[in-house]
């Protein structure tokens, strides 16, 4: 194992990527380097200093592409104004992306394709012609301790038959279409802050874990739930625009509601458009329709404190 110091070994990092073998580490110094990197071996560490920066001038596809790689570690680098995207992996396993300020892309920020055990950590992107974070095909991934911002559509976006992405303390805020949305099943949304965004602040999909998020000031839902056998538990959902549990009507029930506090939401707290849910020990005050609007029979309704409800009688029946 070696260490390989761009500038002092090699003019470009590219050079030093392909002049390195598996277990190297490569030392970028600060500067601004015009380049395009692809990396497609294994087992390398590529290391930015404080003012490390790749820029693309709109002309450059991408910052990073990493095809067929595994166990690769990217560290502290500015990435600015590329045409596409700042990272594209794809086909790969075991990629860090650690503390990466990433600005001004105009398509996505990173995305993942076809790939296993992606971590993305304490990075800060924003300004983005479409995504933040865009998945398709990967799974076991993680999305953690993140500020995603001003993206013209979703600030996380995953989609993928199996995904079981973990996506934990993020601030993702003021992007166009929403804030996160999870298309595939066993994901974990725990501890992100989720504000401001046009559009709903968390969409999730079938066995997955929604859980002590903060959602406000959003123009849609707080959470939308449109699979089965989920969780939403112990998150706050505040002043925003729609409902701020929302239960889809083409869901397949199953789902847990338990100890949310839900206040001010523009139009319904909790919407329920399924049966066999179970919604126990929530607070929902002050919303602009009706706290608690239950659409579907057989659901289960213990201890939860609202003023409004339709049916009147649901706290009566609990059903």
């Amino acid at each position: 194992m070696a260490t390989i110091y761009v500038k002092k070994d090699y003019k470009t990092i590219q050079e030093a990527i392909d002049a390195a073998n598996p277990g190297d580490k490569i030392i970028v110094e600060n500067g601004v380097y015009r380049e395009s990197l692809n990396i497609n071996k294994n087992d390398l560490k590529l290391v930015g200093g404080e003012d490390t920066v790749l820029y693309g001038d709109f002309a450059l596809q991408y910052a990073f592409y990493i095809n067929n790689a595994n166990k690769i570690e990217i560290q502290n680098f500015k990435i600015k104004n590329y045409a596409l995207w700042a990272f594209y992996i794809e086909n790969s396993s075991n990629v860090l992306v650690y503390r990466c300020s990433i600005s001004d892309v105009s398509y996505v920020g990173a995305e993942f394709y076809n790939s296993k055990n992606i971590k993305f950590i304490k990075n800060r992107m924003s300004g983005f012609l479409n995504y933040g974070v865009y998945s398709y095909g990967s799974c076991g991934g993680s999305i953690n301790y993140n500020t995603i911002e001003s993206c013209g559509q979703y600030g996380i976006y995953i989609t993928g038959d199996m995904t079981e992405f973990s996506i934990i303390r993020n601030n993702v805020s003021r992007n166009n279409n929403g804030g996160i949305i999870c298309m595939g099943e066993k994901n974990m949304i725990f501890y992100n802050k989720v504000f401001k965004n046009t559009g709903s602040a968390i969409s999730a999909y079938s066995n997955s874990s929604v859980k002590g998020n903060i959602l406000s000031d959003n123009t849609g839902d707080g959470v939308i739930s449109s699979g089965k056998n989920s969780v939403i538990a112990e998150n706050l959902i505040l002043n925003n625009a729609q409902n701020g549990i929302y239960i889809s009507i083409y869901g397949m029930a199953g789902t847990k509601i338990t100890s949310n506090r839900i206040q001010c939401s523009g139009v319904n707290g909790i919407y329920i458009g399924t049966g066999s849910n179970i919604i126990e020990g929530n607070t929902v005050i002050d919303s602009g329709r009706y706290d608690i609007l239950r659409l579907h029979p057989n659901n289960e309704f213990k201890n939860n404190i609202f003023n409004t409800s339709n049916p009147a009688e649901l706290n009566v029946r609990g059903e």
